[in-house]
């Protein structure tokens, strides 16, 4: 007599690649959602191209630049290396700039690094989605009066972006937001790309597919997600799903249209409550993580900054990493060592990247919090909730 399949319980997991979006995030409908994004905000979205990836993207911003005359990129030494790979296939001259205990860009550094005037740019990224120090925008202010391009990595910070401060303009959309592809690129008309080179523009291109092959195999993976997070007893079936569409993205440098499937989940998302609800998040997770011993929160949220983490400094986040693990938090380490940068100084070990993001709530953050505190209070300890 064979008796009713085992009840599999949901797994209460935090972190890792997003699943398919919840409809309580498809609020584009409801009175005094947002329909223009903030990325572009006031600005004429007629400037913006969409692409595949943030490596797409940036390999627009390089084509441009090239083209222009510019061949030294000034950029953190702290960073990860797809930041500046089109920049290292094509052989430019990439110059690291010292960063803080912070991870914020030394404006000193940057005086002293800028080059010949029309040759250089300036990578700025405002990691974890902090606003840009008033002494570090002023020097970047000066670059540009001496001759450089700025140009802003917003894959942090696209969710409120700071407009003003860079010539040029980009984000990966898929770090924040549950998007199978996506990135945009905004140019100044004095730095448009030579023909060829990408015909994205901001409306739904023709030219773009519905579905782009990374596409189809990220919505897979997300769906399975879905299955593994509601107890469907298959043993993590979208991992290699993420894996594969993740390597095909690394292959694919040359631009191409953003899918028209996550075009049109792009326009429908309620990122005003996306926003808030990282803002809630975060401002949880850093209140119950004041006084933890051996715990330093980084990036304390800031009135206005909506976080994509929350970026912790422990004595050894590796292992601090490996325990919540174990306990279903995948928080990432940002970021590896870089192989294609020159490092004047060991990379530290000592940062971890604490998912606040929007699936999550308040309640999440608190059991979270218990957890690194019993992690670095008692690193041997049994899971307190």
């Amino acid at each position: 007599m064979t008796g009713a399949p085992p009840v599999v319980a949901p797994r209460w997991e935090i972190g890792g690649d997003f699943e398919t979006v919840t409809p309580d995030l498809l609020g584009h409908h409801r009175l005094g959602a947002q329909r223009t994004p903030p990325w572009v905000g006031a600005d004429d979205d007629r400037r913006y191209r969409y692409v595949e990836s943030g490596r797409q993207a940036l390999a627009v911003v390089e084509a441009a630049l090239r083209a222009s005359g510019f061949t030294r990129l000034l950029v953190p030494e702290y960073l990860c290396d797809s930041m500046v790979q089109p920049f290292a296939v094509a052989g430019w001259q990439l110059v690291p700039v010292p960063v803080d205990a912070d991870l914020q860009v030394v404006p000193a550094g940057v005086a002293a690094a800028l080059g010949p005037a029309r040759t250089t740019a300036v990578l700025h990224a405002a990691y974890f989605g902090r606003p840009t120090p008033a002494a570090l925008r002023a020097q970047l202010r000066v670059a540009q009066d001496h001759g450089a391009v700025v140009v802003a990595d917003e894959t942090h910070l696209a969710l409120a972006p700071e407009h003003g401060i860079a010539d040029i303009r980009m984000a990966s959309l898929r770090k924040l937001l549950p998007v199978a592809d996506g990135a945009y690129v905004r140019l100044p008309p004095e730095l448009e790309p030579p023909t060829g080179v990408v015909d994205v523009q901001s409306g739904m291109s023709a030219a773009a597919p519905e579905d782009n092959g990374v596409t189809r195999i990220r919505t897979a993976a997300m769906v399975a997600k879905v299955g593994h997070l509601g107890g469907d007893g298959k043993d993590r079936a979208h991992l290699p799903l993420f894996t594969a569409a993740e390597e095909l993205v690394e292959t694919r440098t040359a631009p191409r249209p953003m899918s028209r499937a996550s075009r049109r989940l792009l326009a429908q998302l309620d990122l005003a409550t996306v926003a808030r609800r990282r803002q809630d998040n975060a401002a949880a997770l850093a209140g119950a993580l004041t006084g933890v011993p051996g715990c330093r929160v980084v990036t304390p949220p800031t009135a206005g900054s909506v976080p994509s983490h929350l970026l912790l400094q422990v004595e050894d986040a590796p292992a601090l990493q490996r325990a919540l693990a174990a306990t279903g938090v995948f928080c990432p380490r940002h970021w590896p060592p870089s192989e294609l940068v020159p490092q004047r100084r060991p990379w530290p070990t000592c940062y971890l990247s604490v998912p606040v993001d929007q699936r999550y709530e308040p309640a999440d953050m608190m059991c979270v919090a218990r957890l690194i505190a019993g992690a670095l209070i008692h690193p041997a300890g049994g899971d307190p909730r």
